[in-house]
């Protein structure tokens, strides 16, 4: 099993080494994990976003300790954000 803080950091740096931003959007019980709390990385390039087959899927509590423990920076949802969003870590 791979270390949760090592794959989001992983992933990260594999991102930024193609040039990419990665973001982390963490979900409240989405529609296809509709009793779980799910991170899904996404990755921006000229303005486009594009999901990846990322997903960690845990607590809320667990989400954060990991992106906090990975050196990523949270944002709170926008009031537009889809009802499912919790947050978005950078």
């Amino acid at each position: 099993m791979v270390d949760p803080v090592r794959q989001v950091v992983e992933a990260q740096a594999k991102a930024i080494s193609r040039g990419l931003l990665s973001m982390w959007t963490v979900y409240d019980k989405p529609k296809d994990y509709p009793d779980a709390t799910v991170a899904r990385r996404f990755e921006i390039e000229g303005g486009q976003e594009r999901a990846t087959d990322d997903l960690l899927r845990a607590s809320l509590e667990e989400l954060r300790r990991v992106f906090d423990e990975a050196g990523l920076y949270r944002i709170m949802r926008a009031e537009d954000d889809e009802p499912h969003i919790v947050e978005v870590w950078l």
